[in-house]
């Protein structure tokens, strides 16, 4: 039972996190605010709740460092950011052997 519980509790901070930072963009929000580069409409309402994250000391600026401070348009018109390791890298998919 216990295990279980535990099991239940991690998947939740597990969930939380991939969802603050690869849904809401939490990170890249905080480092665009802090940095002063502009944020995209669809995140502004995400940014406000940022905003006093940040002036509060909530907002885990070490993790941040990890991420880019600026959003850019894919060339499939979504908004999102690109790591910069990995901007210039072509991924090609292997197809068995």
């Amino acid at each position: 039972m216990l295990n279980r519980q535990m099991n239940a509790t991690l998947e939740g901070m597990a969930q939380a996190l991939f969802k603050s930072w690869f849904v809401d963009f939490d990170p890249v929000i905080d480092n665009a605010l802090a940095a002063g580069n502009p944020i995209p409409e669809a995140f502004a309402a995400r940014a406000e709740t940022r905003r006093k994250a940040l002036a509060d000391g909530t907002a885990n600026r070490d993790v941040a460092k990890q991420f880019p401070a600026a959003f850019g348009i894919r060339p499939y018109g979504r908004n999102g950011w690109i790591p910069p390791v990995l901007s210039g890298v072509a991924i090609r998919p292997q197809l068995g052997d």
